[in-house]
């Protein structure tokens, strides 16, 4: 830093699977503190759907970035020490990160992520899914909206097989 280099560091120290803010862990923070840095909180959106946890590919989806307002050493808005500013930062930086989400996850915003699940089944379920999706996209989105960010439903469309 004292060569001009700047410090970026990811405090959940992992991306997450399902697109939520996990804990921010203290280390970040710290350092903040202790070298007196500003921190500079970056919303990243969509990255989860471009490149999931686990996999090897690249997918065609949207990623926004945002970046908030800056944090100095002497602003007390978030607490006093690191430990206080970790958490609170934390539960700032998820409710502007649940903003953007509300902002860009429209009733086909996951259209080709679940698509994608189905590529290697039987092609009537492919398309009971697609069919099923067409149908009923505005209602999965409303009822998605109510449920807990750790729930997960599962929908079984009908094949009928002739």
């Amino acid at each position: 830093m004292a060569q001009g280099f700047s410090l970026m560091i990811f405090p959940e120290g992992t991306r997450s699977i399902d697109n939520s803010v996990k804990r921010f862990y203290k280390g970040a923070f710290f350092l903040a503190e202790e070298f007196k840095l500003d921190i500079i909180p970056v919303l990243i959106h969509g990255y989860s759907e471009t490149s999931p946890k686990g996999d090897f590919m690249l997918y065609k989806s949207k990623t926004t970035v945002e970046i908030l307002e800056r944090i100095t050493p002497n602003d007390s808005t978030f607490g006093e020490n690191y430990t206080e500013k970790t958490k609170k930062i934390n539960s700032y930086f998820r409710n502007k990160f649940a903003q953007l989400r509300k902002e860009n996850e429209e009733p086909l915003y996951f259209q080709h992520h679940l698509f994608c699940s189905f590529t290697y089944k039987e092609q009537m379920v492919i398309d009971a899914v697609h069919h099923d999706f067409k149908e009923n996209a505005i209602e999965y989105y409303q009822l998605n909206k109510y449920l807990s960010s750790k729930a997960k439903f599962y929908i079984s469309p009908m094949i009928s097989v002739n």
